[in-house]
């Protein structure tokens, strides 16, 4: 679909509408990509990995542990995994392939 950025929910009473700021995409209501978004199942373990590995070097979102060498993420890491995944998904949800 080339649709990402047009309204899933469009907001139909126009008085609501009106008083409402217009979005950056420039329209009023949650776009089909923020639906998709917010609609993504959980992550994949191996999601978690690969965002981990990716990011081993951040130590604002991975955490490594000396003795050992393995790592988890922090919640700002697991916040911003959640958010990559969500999108992610979104964006393969809404491609024409």
């Amino acid at each position: 679909m080339n649709n990402a950025d047009l309204p899933a929910m469009p907001i139909s009473n126009s008085d609501l509408a009106a008083s409402l700021e217009i979005g950056a995409n420039g329209s009023k209501g949650l776009t089909k990509r923020e639906m998709f978004a917010m609609n993504a199942p959980c992550a994949t373990p191996s999601f978690s990995v690969d965002f981990a590995e990716r990011n081993k070097d951040n130590k604002s979102l991975v955490e490594i542990f000396k003795h050992n060498g393995a790592y988890k993420l922090t919640t700002l890491g697991d916040m911003q995994m959640i958010k990559e995944w969500g999108y992610a998904y979104a964006d393969l949800m809404l491609s024409e392939d």
